[in-house]
């Protein structure tokens, strides 16, 4: 992998503040069709133009992807890189999920259907794990519920597993754009068919994993040939008009 499409001289300022953003725009979505639901009862009748934000999502993976840095050995990896994405996982279930109990508590909601410690084990393990894909665990008995503010976590989960499959096949594949792309068709080809013939919901989302582990892939791939820097940049060189 060439070092100049990594190193930090080259790093793409504009590229962070996209991911940023990304992230932020798919929060705002999660609120405004918890909003929605919460006073409708319907998804739908949420705010659904909303819902192309969500490319942020991919968007995200694809860029966190393109800053990959080769040469770690997948202990460090997961050390470094995926212990802290499950750190932030537990800590913000654990204190958000508390803050919106107080919450609910001092607004005199009645609590006793609700228990904090079960819903803070079964938001970070996956509120819907090991049912078909589509059903709620949960039954909210109000327009709050206690969870409702940890509803977006599910993508730290299926970051975490993303980083997993992504680390164990990155270096392998990189080398070369023709394995790269099999080995995304490969990925995205297992989840396709995990959602067709099995489609029921793994601890974490596991099943979304290889999906996760493609786009960062893809985001490696096109780092590796500093694709970022030319379409920035590129009107400097007489061949990006030709």
């Amino acid at each position: 992998m060439t070092d100049s499409a990594h190193s930090p001289s080259s790093r793409i300022k504009s590229l962070d503040i996209l991911r940023g953003a990304a992230i932020v725009g798919v929060i705002i979505v999660h609120i405004m069709f918890g909003m929605g639901r919460g006073v409708d009862g319907d998804v739908a009748a949420g705010f659904n133009v909303a819902e192309l934000v969500y490319a942020g999502l991919p968007m995200f993976m694809v860029i966190t992807g393109y800053f990959y840095k080769s040469g770690r050995s997948y202990r460090d990896n997961v050390k470094h890189r995926i212990v802290p994405v499950i750190l932030v996982l537990i800590i913000s279930t654990v204190f958000l999920t508390s803050i919106m109990y107080g919450y609910m508590w001092v607004l005199g909601y009645d609590l006793g259907g609700y228990d904090l410690f079960d819903d803070i084990m079964t938001i970070i393990i996956g509120k819907e794990s090991f049912q078909t894909i589509g059903v709620d665990g949960f039954t909210a008995g109000a327009v709050l519920a206690p969870y409702d503010i940890s509803a977006g976590f599910y993508y730290l989960q299926i970051l975490t597993v993303g980083l997993l499959i992504f680390y164990a096949v990155a270096d392998h594949v990189l080398d070369d754009w023709r394995k790269t792309v099999t080995t995304i068709f490969v990925l995205l080809s297992t989840t396709a068919l995990y959602l067709e013939l099995i489609n029921i919901q793994l601890p974490f989302s596991a099943q979304l994993g290889p999906v996760v582990a493609s786009f960062l892939l893809l985001g490696a791939l096109l780092g590796r040939y500093n694709v970022a820097y030319y379409i920035e940049n590129g009107y400097h060189y007489k061949k990006y008009w030709i």
